[in-house]
């Protein structure tokens, strides 16, 4: 954010401007880091997320010293050994990686295809749950939009729906599969796993001795632990079962289109 004219430039920063300056303007004018803002934001954005968890919040980050260099942040068109040995060099697990992926059920893609700017990556991006991961073992069948990103984007079980191709590898790897499929139905291993991972990531080259715990002013987000449902009009011979290592947990159909 204070590199703003640097790192808005890199492809990974695309779609980014609007918040970025949105935030810059917030953080000025209350005299607080740019790294805050961030994390302070990102946590009360997800509590408008019903099943999501409560995030820690860590205040006192100091402001950045240099531009964070280029390509650090994996792109959907890497491939999985490319994308886990990044998250590895930053300190992240394998479990970790496919936990902060849950962020995705509540994600929107704008800039990968602009012919379906905004369109969610699974059916319920108004909820934090497990249904991503579900959703994302469905059989591809067509690309939303004019499929402008093809390195990018792999084909989606619904016109409804954008799937990312990073997305798409890790739930069908045999190192990250069974991980995948784990959270699916289990809304509590789940929320735990992301907020565990979150720490990490928020936390992230900071010194935590000399932040402060202001995790009260985070609010709670509505309860949910529902269970992850077919789609309506999917049967169980839609899914792709690429970890054969557990059995797939038993699903019901959602009885009307969303």
């Amino acid at each position: 954010m204070k590199y703003h004219a640097i790192e808005l430039a890199y492809p990974a920063s695309r779609g980014l401007e609007n918040i970025t300056f949105a935030l810059k303007r917030v953080a000025d004018k209350h005299k607080v880091s740019y790294g805050d803002i961030i994390q302070f934001a990102g946590a009360v954005a997800l509590s408008n997320c019903p099943g999501s968890p409560r995030l820690q919040f860590l205040a006192g980050r100091p402001e950045a010293k240099a531009p964070s260099p280029p390509y650090l942040i994996p792109s959907p068109r890497d491939t999985v050994d490319k994308i886990l040995t990044r998250m590895a060099d930053a300190g992240f697990t394998v479990d970790d990686t496919i936990a902060l992926l849950a962020a995705h059920s509540v994600g929107r893609q704008e800039v990968i295809d602009f012919t379906v700017a905004g369109l969610p990556l699974d059916s319920t991006p108004g909820r934090f749950d497990s249904q991503f991961y579900l959703e994302v073992l469905l059989r591809g069948t067509n690309y939303p939009g004019a499929g402008q990103n093809k390195t990018m984007q792999a084909k989606s079980p619904s016109s409804h729906q954008f799937r990312l191709t990073s997305d798409a590898a890790l739930a069908r790897a045999p190192i990250t599969a069974c991980r995948w499929q784990s959270f699916i139905n289990h809304q509590s291993r789940l929320t735990s796993a992301f907020r565990n991972a979150m720490v990490k990531l928020a936390n992230n080259g900071q010194n935590t001795d000399d932040l402060i715990d202001c995790s009260d002013i985070i609010p709670f987000s509505e309860f949910w632990d529902g269970p992850a449902e077919l789609p309506y009009g999917k049967v169980l011979a839609d899914l792709e079962h690429p970890c054969s290592e557990q059995p797939f947990p038993a699903l019901s159909s959602a009885k009307r289109s969303p």
